[in-house]
């Protein structure tokens, strides 16, 4: 199998598109073969436009809660049971406690899912500390994501639980009941039957806020609808109608890492020889259509390779990818494949890089959260892309064509897009 991957490497590695010429290198100005095609569509910067204020915020006597001027309150005339039944019961048993928001001390985030949804929290959980009065945040997660908050100073104590068996929901709940948190914030968007229970069973006197919960949202105190940025920054907005405060948005996404994770990711790259001339290249993504192709990254690393001024290629692979990043680190010597550590160490060895390139997973907002350029791709999705982006900080974005997945990305179009990046961040 090694040898079968190591062939189609090298079979990859070895074509060179037809009018190549000479690239100049942008770190120190040599000459390398390979020059990337005239016809590269165009890669953008990251969009760094100040996000504007929150809203007015207004109270809506209907639903008792409140939302931000100009949010649509969504119709329930039309009866649905899946989404109906279950809301409306239980919004007859628990109508809105009536309390000032201004006294909420305790709060309990709610985040299943994988490791990036609850990195674009990771802004909210210090704003709530640092500028909204709370005094306990506690953090209802996964397995899969707790480890992007296990050594943050500003969450309290976090609860691990698998929220698809029920037993293990019911003993959220009941942990939950037990706290008597003040508010329980949702931070899925959309709407998620077993959020919404752990929401009310939290208590009668509890206050539930939550994002973009479309028909639902009117049994939520505090909410906040779809917007056209960055999911953090929702996250943000609605936090401060929580709090009833105002929170900065030149926060950055949060990742704190322990002893351990510096010292494995210095087994990996020597933090003195460090930043110049080290490419991280992530060969991983969660799902098919954003899996860039084993061909692409071999020849991506043999045009990197033809760069004097890339001392090291660092390659970054999970399941399946990690057997293909032990086969392209034989393509040249510069190339190390990353062994199996957690994100936390990861992380670690993204902050020795110069850059990164990286399909739309978790390790952007890694990079993110260390102030790392990267070079990102993404599917043609807007509302996706507007949610996901890499968050504040340099970089650049290719976009696959609508409908189509990112092996539509050519290798020759992230190398331009990375050629461009090394010249604007060259000292």
């Amino acid at each position: 199998m090694r040898e079968r991957l190591l062939s189609i490497a090298r079979q990859a590695s070895s074509r060179t598109p037809a009018g190549r010429g000479v690239a100049e290198d942008p770190l120190c100005g040599a000459s390398a073969q390979g020059e990337p095609p005239q016809a590269v569509p165009p890669s953008r910067a990251f969009d760094l436009s100040p996000v504007p204020p929150p809203k007015q915020i207004i109270f809506n006597k209907a639903s008792g809660r409140l939302a931000a001027a100009g949010e649509s309150i969504p119709s329930m005339k039309t009866f649905s049971f899946r989404y109906h039944t279950l809301p409306a019961l239980f919004s007859l048993l628990f109508p809105h406690p009536d309390r000032k928001l201004s006294s909420i001390k305790t709060v309990a985030c709610i985040r299943p899912g994988k490791l990036g949804d609850l990195f674009v929290a990771t802004p909210l959980f210090s704003a709530l500390k640092k500028y909204g009065g709370i005094e306990r945040l506690s953090v209802v997660c996964s397995p899969e994501n707790e480890i992007v908050v296990r050594y943050n100073p500003f969450v309290d104590d976090c609860h691990v639980v698998n929220f698809h068996r029920i037993g293990s929901v019911a003993g959220a709940i009941g942990w939950m009941r037990r706290q008597r948190f003040d508010a329980v914030f949702d931070l899925t968007p959309g709407f998620s039957r077993t959020n919404f229970l752990m929401s009310y069973g939290a208590g009668s006197k509890t206050v539930r806020a939550g994002i973009e919960k479309g028909i639902v949202a009117d049994c939520y105190h505090v909410h906040v609808g779809n917007r056209a940025t960055h999911l953090a920054d929702r996250l943000l907005e609605a936090g401060e109608l929580l709090t009833a405060s105002s929170f900065p948005r030149t926060s950055a996404l949060e990742i704190y890492s322990s002893a351990r994770d510096r010292t494995d990711a210095g087994a990996v790259i020597d933090q003195s020889d460090s930043g110049e001339g080290i490419v991280a290249i992530n060969l991983s993504s969660a799902t098919p259509q954003r899996q860039w192709p084993f061909g692409h990254f071999a020849a991506l690393i043999k045009l990197l390779c033809s760069l004097p001024s890339v001392r090291k290629l660092v390659l970054i692979g999970v399941g399946p990818q990690t057997a293909w990043a032990a086969t392209l680190s034989h393509l040249d010597e510069r190339c190390i494949a990353v062994p199996s550590m957690p994100i936390t160490a990861v992380t670690e060895v993204i902050a020795a890089c110069r850059l990164l390139i990286s399909t739309d997973t978790a390790l952007i907002h890694a990079a993110s959260a260390r102030a790392v350029p990267v070079v990102a791709l993404y599917i043609g999705d807007a509302e996706a892309f507007s949610r996901w982006k890499p968050y504040h900080g340099l970089g650049r974005v290719i976009q696959s064509p609508p409908g189509l997945p990112v092996s539509a990305i050519a290798p020759e179009t992230v190398f331009a897009a990375t050629m461009e990046l090394l010249k604007e961040i060259a000292p």
